[in-house]
């Protein structure tokens, strides 16, 4: 429903519809409820890029509510420590309750640092991302003229410190090429690719 405006010389009456409520439960595959997980939305903006709308978090029971929601098409994402749901593409224009978000464990990618003598080094910064795509543009219309821009940003990013063993944990890595940095004051700077 769409907002209704009747105006006369004096007055304006302006009808708002009701916001919407989305709501449901965060469950791990076992199917116990996850308390803390976040859940948010994300939707395509005029660009063409996934653009988060709106986020909470769950309560003890796992259960989330996100209101004031605008009618549209979304995904609903969920993810908790170590691990995250596919997300749920929905159509929302009107109240959705019990929706069911399923948490599944992530693979984690392990990234062990060494001096070299074999040894670990612990508290290196290491930052792992997809790599960016240069040939990728966008086009968008600004006062009737198109541009076309290219798009160089990353679709994935992560950063962690190493622990004493050297080891730094990254979850929810996407499969292909990858760009890894390494740093520590201490030892000289790696950049690769993966």
């Amino acid at each position: 429903e769409t907002r209704k405006v009747r105006a006369s010389s004096s007055e304006i009456t302006i009808v708002l519809p009701p916001a919407i409520q989305v709501s449901g439960k965060v469950l791990s595959d076992a199917g116990a409820p996850i308390a803390r997980a976040r859940v948010w939305f994300t939707q395509d903006n005029q660009w063409g890029w996934e653009e988060e709308k709106s986020s909470t978090v769950s309560n003890e029971d796992g259960i989330f509510a996100l209101a004031g929601v605008e009618p549209g098409a979304y995904k609903l994402h969920a993810a908790a420590q170590g691990g995250e749901a596919l997300p749920m593409e929905i159509t929302i224009e009107r109240d959705l309750q019990d929706l069911v978000l399923r948490v599944g464990q992530r693979a984690a990618l392990r990234v062990c640092v060494l001096d070299p003598d074999g040894l670990p080094i612990a508290d290196a910064r290491v930052e792992l991302s997809s790599p960016p795509n240069p040939g990728a543009t966008a086009e968008f219309l600004l006062n009737d003229v198109s541009f076309v821009m290219p798009q160089d940003h990353q679709q994935w990013g992560d950063t962690r410190m190493t622990e004493g063993d050297g080891i730094a944990n990254f979850h929810g890595a996407p499969a292909g090429e990858l760009a890894l940095s390494v740093r520590h004051e201490r030892w000289a700077r790696l950049s690769t690719r993966y």
